[in-house]
């Protein structure tokens, strides 16, 4: 069972990474409802993931590293988009 919930987690987590991916540069154009859709999709899954890994490692290293390595995916997916279209 939990074997069954890592692969689940992780197929939830790779989705995450992929809508972040597809909708790169083109977050503006989405309506108000729809960036909300796709930044709540994204900050779920990333904080779910975060939180799993918290809760089955006891390495405080592993979790930290998975934190930063989120956040700068999250940064160079949505907020460098953002930054190069207002240029």
């Amino acid at each position: 069972m939990l074997l069954l919930h890592v692969v689940f987690g992780l197929l939830s987590f790779v989705g995450a990474m992929m809508l972040g991916v597809a909708f790169k540069g083109q977050l503006r154009e989405l309506s108000r409802l729809q960036q909300w859709a796709v930044g709540l999709s994204y900050t779920g899954t990333l904080l779910t993931a975060i939180l799993g890994i918290l809760s089955a490692s006891s390495h405080p290293i592993i979790v930290l590293m998975t934190l930063v390595g989120a956040l700068a995916f999250t940064k160079r997916t949505f907020l460098s988009a953002d930054q190069s279209k207002e240029q």
